[in-house]
């Protein structure tokens, strides 16, 4: 009996863990997201442009508005219309890992092949 209790304490305390994490996390989500809604107002879109320092479309009633906003204030930086907005196809960013990992690979292949090259050469002359 005491080798079942051994086994089945630690589960338990494994499983209350899981259990709590995942209800604390519902709970959590349903604060943040129940002081964001607005009848009136939404947040379309939101760029980063820096620490602190974004630009962001929000809908006002009919109208959208270009906000800057920054750790000190709230700009307005332009009024527009729906009409005027016009949608940006998404492009995958210059930087994605795959992009990034294929350039390294192709430089590592260059060198390698560089100083096979190299070596290959200086090996020649040391031959008699």
């Amino acid at each position: 009996m005491d080798v079942f209790i051994s086994i089945l304490s630690p589960l338990l305390g494994v499983a209350l863990v899981i259990a709590l994490a995942y209800y604390g996390t519902r709970w959590l989500a349903k604060q943040y997201a129940g002081g964001s809604v607005s009848k009136y107002m939404r947040v379309l879109e939101r760029m980063p442009l820096g620490t602190d320092k974004s630009m962001a479309l929000v809908r006002v009633g009919s109208k959208i508005l270009l906000l800057s906003v920054s750790a000190k204030d709230v700009d307005v930086l332009a009024s527009l219309e729906e009409s005027e907005l016009v949608a940006q196809p998404a492009q995958p960013e210059k930087n994605e890992f795959s992009g990034v990992l294929s350039a390294v690979m192709k430089k590592q292949a260059q060198l390698t092949k560089y100083f096979r090259k190299n070596n290959d050469d200086d090996s020649g002359e040391d031959k008699p």
